[in-house]
């Protein structure tokens, strides 16, 4: 059981540490699932998809900096369904994400640049 937790929790800063390889050098990373992981991996200005509102979002897209978006697409939708983290998701969808990778089952997305609203 300490075997699998701990293959589990490396497994976790692997795909954080793989996003942040991808990922501009000054963006927002928005996550789920891997919040905590994220923050004590790689630092930086990491967000936590679930306590987001659609004005936390638009402040973030509206700070110059570039965002990203890292989940688990498929356990978003089905778990969460008309809840934060899945709506949150089709918010952002609605603005723009480009696939910067997919890590399964994770994907990282870029929020498309210039989109503030």
């Amino acid at each position: 059981l300490v075997t699998r937790f701990a293959a589990a929790a490396e497994e976790q800063r692997a795909t954080v540490r793989w996003a942040a390889a991808l990922a501009p050098r000054d963006a927002m990373l928005m996550t789920f699932g891997l919040t905590a992981t994220a923050r004590h991996t790689v630092g930086g200005d990491v967000g936590e998809l679930w306590e987001q509102t659609p004005a936390m979002l638009a402040t973030a897209l509206c700070s110059g900096r570039p965002v990203v978006l890292l989940l688990d697409e498929a356990s978003t939708a089905s778990q969460w369904k008309g809840r934060s983290p899945e709506s949150n998701l089709a918010w952002l969808r609605e603005r723009g994400l480009d696939v910067l990778g997919r890590k399964a089952p994770f994907t990282l997305w870029r929020v498309r640049p210039g989109v503030c609203r």
